[in-house]
């Protein structure tokens, strides 16, 4: 009997934007590192403390314990040996305009964090292999009109404009179909954005260094700006 074939997001998506890649990927197992100052290494960190955040939130601890939590996750890489302080400090501004922008919001219901799951997808041949869908979910929700919601954290350096880059993506709808065979009807998926990209202005100390080096007299060209937290995060169904 054929071994069941496991599949996850991830992979389809490598198949379909690269057969070599895929081929390199998940065939030969070809691994690219991902230091804490690449784009995927500042978003697994910035995945963890969202994750350790939410956590504390399911285990009902008060908000400012939960806000340390999360913290403790940019503390606890110090102790690293690819520790990059800049990248820890731009890993620290998004999670405290996270804080800022959403975690007073005490409506929802922490139902699931990094949620596991596996399901069997239907098979359309007799003779075609077991093939199973495997998946990770960021975060599921009650909201306050009972209804669950999925949310798929994306850090991104430039914003989406409008819900075209996601609206029609594939693994929102995968994702509740999963959850809709294990018996969890979700509502809906959300795309939980979150800017990646400083200004100058956000750079921490970089203001102060300026009005400084203003003081002494230095031509220092226009003041550098720092970006509203409306344009830093955003979440559309």
């Amino acid at each position: 009997m054929t071994d069941p074939i496991v599949v996850s997001w991830s992979e389809i998506s490598s198949r379909r934007s690269c057969p070599h890649k895929h081929w390199l990927e998940y065939r030969h197992r070809w691994t690219k590192a991902k230091p804490l100052n690449s784009a995927l290494g500042k978003g697994t960190l910035f995945h963890a403390c969202l994750e350790a955040y939410y956590l504390a939130r399911k285990a009902g601890k008060p908000l400012d314990l939960c806000y340390e939590a999360g913290l403790d996750v940019l503390d606890a890489v110090e102790i690293e040996s690819d520790f990059d302080q800049m990248a820890v400090d731009k890993v620290a501004w998004m999670y405290e305009g996270y804080h800022e922008t959403y975690m007073g919001d005490t409506t929802w219901e922490i139902v699931g964090v990094e949620h596991k799951f596996r399901v069997k997808l239907p098979q359309i041949t007799v003779n075609q292999p077991e093939i199973w869908l495997k998946g990770s979910i960021d975060l599921i929700v009650r909201d306050e009109n009972n209804r669950l919601v999925v949310l798929d954290h994306k850090t991104c350096s430039t914003m989406p404009k409008d819900g075209s880059s996601f609206e029609m993506s594939d693994q929102f709808g995968l994702y509740l179909w999963a959850l809709k065979q294990l018996g969890v009807r979700a509502s809906m998926a959300v795309h939980n954005a979150v800017k990646s990209k400083m200004n100058k202005g956000d750079i921490p100390g970089f203001l102060a260094d300026w009005e400084a080096r203003k003081e002494a007299g230095e031509k220092v060209g226009a003041r550098p700006s720092m970006q509203p937290l409306s344009g830093r995060y955003a979440r559309r169904q």
